[in-house]
C-alpha cells in the first residue's frame, strides 16, 4: 500500500465516519462548559444569551412589552422594565380614592399603579364627594360633579333642619303631612304630622296627630315632644288627612283632622275633628274638638282625602272637600266626594253637604284624592279636584281626575262633568296625587298637576295648564311630563306646588316613595316649572331616603315661613323610617328653600 492511502487511512481513524443518523449542522454540539451556543430560535442571539432560544420575539435586542414576560432578557419584566414600551395605559394620581384622579402627575404602565387611576377630571382630589360623575350635594360649598355650576343636587335627610321621628314602632309617622297655617296666632305657620297605626291595639289602631306650634329643635327629636298631640279613639285610625282652615268663621285657623274609620255614625263611616284655634300645647282627644262631621253612610271611609277650597260660597268661612271612596251612591264602592260649605260647628253628618260627587261605575273609588284645583276658568271661584284610580273607562285601573267647576251644588254624577282627564291606558292609575299650583305661565288661569304612579312603568307627572273646560289624555293635555328615574318607583304617589320666595315663580315637589332598589323613597324638588319630558333625575334637589324601606315621600307638603326667616320650608314624610323603632316612621323639615 503507498503511503498516500496509508495517510487517508489515519485521517479517517482519526474523525470517525459520518452516517444518516448524525446532525449536518452544529445544533447539538456543545462548546467546552456544556451550554447551548447555538441559535435555536434564529432571531440572531445564541442560548448563552438568549432567555428563552424557543421564542423568536425574546432575546436581547427586543422592545420590553406589556405582556407579562422578559422580552430583552434582562431579568426585569413589564413595569419593572424601564425601557418598557408599546401599549401602555395611563393612569393618574387619586389622593382622596374616589376613582377619579387630578389631570396632573400622570403616569404611563401595563398596569395600576397603587394611588392611581384609570380616570382623570377630578376637580378636587382632596375631597371624595367630588368627581365628574357625583351626584350635586345640596348646601355643602363644593361643586361635587366637577360642572362649574349649581345642578341637580342631592340632600341626605339626615342633614334636614328637624327630624322629627315616630315614637313608636309601627306608628307610621309621616304617611300624612300638614303645613296648616297659623294655628296659635303668633304670627308663625306650623306643621302637623299623622301617624294612623300609632297605638297600643295594634289590630285595631287609634291614630295620633302631632302638631308643632314652634320651630322644632334643630336635629333629631321625637314627635312624643310635639306642642299638641291629638289621639284618636276607638281603633278610628286619626290623621289619615289633616288641613287647617277657618271653618267657623272667626278669622282663626283651625285644624280639621280626619279619621276614616270612625264608626260613630255607622261602622267605617268615617269622621271629621275640628280642632278650633288658636290652640294651645296640650293632649287632646275627640273630647275635646268644637265640631265633628259624621260620614254619611256606614263603610263610606269618609276622611280618606280631605282638601280646603277656600271660601267658595263667600260665607267668610272656609268650605272643605272631603272624600269617602267606599261610598255606594253610584254603585258598590263606586266612591264620592262632599264638598261641605261652612261654618262648622257641632255635630253634623255630611250627609248635609252642598254637594256630592259621585262616582261613574261600581268599584271606581272616587275620591282617595280631592284637592282645590285653584282658579282654572279665571270666574274667581276655585274649582274641585276628585280623582280615583281604579277607574276603567281609559283601561283597567287607568284612572281619572274630574275637574268639577265651583262652586257645585246638589248630587253631581261624575259622567257629566266635561272635564274628565284620564290615564293614557290600562295600570296607569292617573290620580294617584293631585294638586292645583297656581297659575304657572302667567296667563290668568289656575294650572294642575296629576300624578299616575305606574305610568310608564315608573311613574309619571304631568303639569296641565288651565283653563280646563274639556277632558282628554292626561298625557296629551301635559305641557310638561315628569319621568321616573327607574321601573316600579311610583314616581307620583304625592305632588305639591308653591311660590317659596314670593317672586312669582312656582316650585314643584313630587315623590316616589319606592325609588330606589331598596325602597327607600325620593322626592324631587323643581325650583320652577319647565315644558316637555324632563327626568325626576333632573330636579333641582333630590332628597332621598336615609334606609331600605323607609318610603321617603309617603307625603309631602311645601311649609310656610315656620322659623320667621322670610321664605317657606318643605316637609317631607317616610312612613316606614326606623330610628323610633320598625316601620315608626318620621318627618323631615328642611326650612328656608326658598332662600
Amino acid at each position: 500500500m503507498t503511503s498516500r492511502w496509508l495517510c487517508a487511512l489515519a485521517l479517517i481513524a482519526a474523525t470517525g465516519c459520518k452516517d444518516e443518523t448524525t446532525p449536518t449542522d452544529d445544533t447539538a454540539v456543545p462548546d467546552d462548559s456544556g451550554d447551548p451556543t447555538v441559535d435555536q430560535d434564529a432571531d440572531g442571539y445564541t442560548a448563552d444569551v438568549d432567555c428563552d432560544d424557543a421564542d423568536a420575539t425574546i432575546h436581547p435586542g427586543a422592545d420590553e412589552v406589556c405582556d407579562g414576560v422578559d422580552n430583552d432578557c434582562d431579568a426585569f419584566i413589564d413595569d419593572e422594565d424601564d425601557d418598557v414600551t408599546g401599549d401602555l395605559t395611563q393612569f393618574w394620581p387619586d389622593d382622596d380614592g374616589d376613582g377619579y384622579g387630578q389631570d396632573a402627575g400622570s403616569v404611563e404602565a401595563c398596569s395600576r399603579p397603587p394611588g392611581f387611576v384609570e380616570a382623570n377630571g377630578d376637580c378636587d382630589d382632596n375631597a371624595p364627594t367630588v368627581y365628574p360623575s357625583a351626584r350635586e350635594i345640596c348646601d355643602d360649598g363644593l361643586d361635587n360633579d366637577c360642572q362649574g355650576g349649581d345642578e341637580t343636587c342631592v340632600s341626605d335627610p339626615a342633614l334636614a333642619d328637624a327630624i322629627l321621628d315616630g315614637p313608636d314602632a309601627y306608628a307610621r309617622a309621616g304617611i300624612s303631612l300638614a303645613a296648616p297655617g297659623d294655628l296659635d296666632n303668633d304670627g308663625l305657620d306650623d306643621l302637623a304630622v299623622g301617624a294612623t297605626q300609632e297605638s297600643s291595639h295594634i289590630l285595631s289602631p287609634d291614630g295620633f296627630v302631632y302638631v308643632w306650634l314652634d320651630l322644632p329643635p334643630e336635629g333629631r327629636s321625637s314627635l312624643a315632644d310635639a306642642d299638641v298631640i291629638f289621639q284618636g279613639i276607638g281603633g278610628n285610625q286619626v290623621g289619615r288627612a289633616i288641613v287647617g282652615a277657618d271653618v267657623n268663621g272667626d278669622t282663626v285657623t283651625d285644624l280639621v283632622v280626619s279619621a276614616h274609620k270612625d264608626s260613630t255614625g255607622g261602622e267605617r263611616a268615617g269622621a271629621l275633628y275640628v280642632l278650633s284655634g288658636p290652640l294651645t300645647p296640650g293632649s287632646l282627644t275627640p273630647a275635646n274638638t268644637s265640631a265633628m262631621l259624621l260620614g254619611a253612610s256606614a263603610g263610606d271611609r269618609a276622611g280618606t282625602s280631605l282638601a280646603s277650597l277656600g271660601d267658595i260660597d263667600g260665607d267668610g268661612s272656609e268650605d272643605l272637600v272631603v272624600g269617602a271612596y267606599f261610598n255606594d251612591l253610584g254603585g258598590v264602592d263606586a266612591g264620592a266626594a262632599y264638598v261641605y260649605t261652612g261654618p262648622i260647628s257641632g255635630e253634623g253628618s255630611l250627609a248635609a253637604a252642598a254637594a256630592i260627587l259621585v262616582g261613574e261605575e261600581p268599584d271606581d273609588q272616587v275620591g282617595t284624592r280631592v284637592a282645590s284645583a285653584g282658579d282654572l276658568d279665571g270666574s274667581g271661584i276655585a274649582e274641585v279636584m276628585v280623582a280615583t284610580r281604579q277607574q276603567s273607562s281609559a283601561g283597567s285601573s287607568a284612572g281619572a281626575v274630574y275637574i268639577v267647576p265651583g262652586p257645585p251644588s246638589g248630587t253631581v254624577d261624575l259622567s257629566d262633568v266635561d272635564a274628565k282627564i284620564t290615564g293614557s291606558g290600562e295600570g296607569d292609575q292617573l290620580g294617584s296625587a293631585i294638586a292645583g299650583t297656581g297659575d304657572v305661565d302667567g296667563d290668568g288661569h289656575g294650572d294642575v298637576l296629576i300624578g299616575a304612579v305606574t305610568a310608564g312603568d315608573g311613574g309619571e307627572v304631568y303639569l296641565i295648564r288651565g283653563p280646563l273646560d274639556a277632558g282628554g289624555v292626561a298625557r296629551d293635555m301635559a305641557d310638561a311630563v315628569i319621568q321616573a328615574e327607574a321601573e316600579a318607583d311610583q314616581l307620583g304617589a304625592v305632588v305639591d306646588a308653591a311660590d317659596l320666595d314670593g317672586d312669582g315663580v312656582i316650585s314643584v315637589v313630587v315623590t316616589a316613595n319606592r325609588s330606589g332598589d331598596d325602597d327607600a323613597g325620593a322626592a324631587y324638588l323643581f325650583r320652577a316649572t319647565a315644558s316637555g319630558t324632563i327626568s325626576a333625575g333632573d330636579a333641582d334637589l333630590i332628597y332621598r331616603g336615609e334606609g331600605a324601606g323607609d318610603f321617603l315621600g309617603s307625603w309631602a307638603v311645601f311649609t310656610g315661613d315656620i322659623g320667621g326667616g322670610g321664605a317657606q320650608g318643605l316637609l317631607i314624610g317616610a312612613s316606614s323610617h326606623d330610628t323610633g323603632g320598625e316601620d315608626a316612621g318620621a318627618a323631615y323639615l328642611f326650612t328656608g328653600i326658598g332662600l
